[in-house]
């Protein structure tokens, strides 16, 4: 079952605009957020917000995005040809 999600109207002090599910302890009051709809995914309610807010991010404590994973770095040798003549 999908969850409700707000996003605060007015931006944090690093002008972002949250994104918050219905039960989240950081959901803004009423009169100071917006009510984006019924969503399975936290990805799905953020994309939803950017189309009014162009900042806007999940909440860490109730919208946290998948971690990404971070990209090995192995030691790449690169090979220089050499033309023979």
């Amino acid at each position: 079952m999908g969850k409700f999600y707000y996003v605060n109207i007015k931006a944090g002090s690093s002008g972002i605009y949250r994104v918050h599910s219905a039960h989240c302890a950081s959901l803004a009051p009423e009169n100071d957020r917006f009510f984006l709809g019924t969503f399975y995914a936290p990805l799905d309610a953020i994309k939803q917000a950017k189309k009014y807010y162009a900042r806007a991010e999940g909440c860490k404590n109730c919208c946290p995005l998948p971690k990404k994973k971070k990209q090995s770095h192995k030691n790449h040798t690169s090979i220089t040809s050499l033309s023979s003549c």
